[in-house]
């Protein structure tokens, strides 16, 4: 008797973990866990069903209260993180402060904590990750500015306008030429980041945390791509940081 005591709160148990977790594993659930493993490092897969449309962040999921954002004390965990050139210097980045109380955690937190590979407490303030999620797998198309699709440029414009009500120029080059230039060791949120295709600018993101900037991309629309990628380190340009205030560049300062 007591053998088939133990039985049922083991099943018992197990059954709250599935449930917590989902619902009964299965090899579907086990593709989710893939898929937002390929998206943290910006190259998940993109499925027609998805090509060309939105991701609305749900208002009743998403209304967390935020807290005020408060800089990373001598008590809070520290950080290494580093950039793509801190990489190879062994100088780490400027780390991501405090955003909101793990008990004022929303979804959106909660999923872009995943994504960016960091702690729930530093993700991105509510408004950048509505911003982010409202947009995601948007389509990329060449001078676009809307939902039918928007470009590298036109995305960051968007998220400027949105976030400092400040209006960029709207190519890559001339907001690489636009921007102070920043040590990429010193690389923090709102940071743009550009990249170069035969010596030309010509790509440009929205820096995030952790190495991560969120972008257009050709391949996939508006993901998340990490600086640390091959890809992008061979590319990588610069970076750019708008300061309210800051003169802007005459462009004589940059190639």
């Amino acid at each position: 008797m007591t053998r088939h005591i133990i039985l049922l709160a083991l099943l018992a148990t197990t059954g709250i973990a599935a449930a917590a977790q989902g619902g009964p594993r299965s090899a579907s659930a086990a593709k989710e866990v893939k898929f937002l493993e390929d998206i943290e490092v910006g190259f998940g897969t993109t499925t027609a069903s998805n090509a060309g449309s939105t991701k609305a962040a749900p208002a009743a999921q998403t209304a967390a209260p935020r807290t005020a954002t408060t800089p990373t004390t001598a008590s809070s965990p520290t950080y290494a993180y580093s950039s793509t050139v801190a990489s190879r210097t062994g100088k780490p980045a400027i780390p991501p402060v405090r955003t909101v109380d793990i008990e004022a955690a929303g979804t959106l937190h909660l999923k872009y904590a995943l994504l960016l590979n960091t702690e729930v407490e530093t993700v991105p303030a509510l408004n950048l990750l509505v911003l982010m999620d409202d947009w995601w797998g948007t389509r990329y198309r060449l001078g676009g500015n809307d939902r039918s699709g928007i470009d590298c440029s036109g995305f960051t414009c968007l998220l400027f306008n949105s976030l400092y009500g400040k209006q960029l120029p709207r190519t890559a080059r001339e907001q690489f030429q636009y921007l102070p230039a920043v040590d990429p060791n010193e690389l923090k949120e709102g940071d743009l980041v550009f990249f170069a295709n035969g010596g030309t600018v010509s790509h440009v993101g929205f820096y995030l945390q952790n190495n991560k900037f969120v972008h257009a991309s050709t391949s996939e629309g508006v993901t998340i791509s990490d600086l640390n990628d091959r890809y992008w380190q061979a590319r990588f340009a610069g970076a750019g940081r708008y300061e309210p205030g800051a003169p802007a560049n005459t462009g004589t300062s940059r190639p």
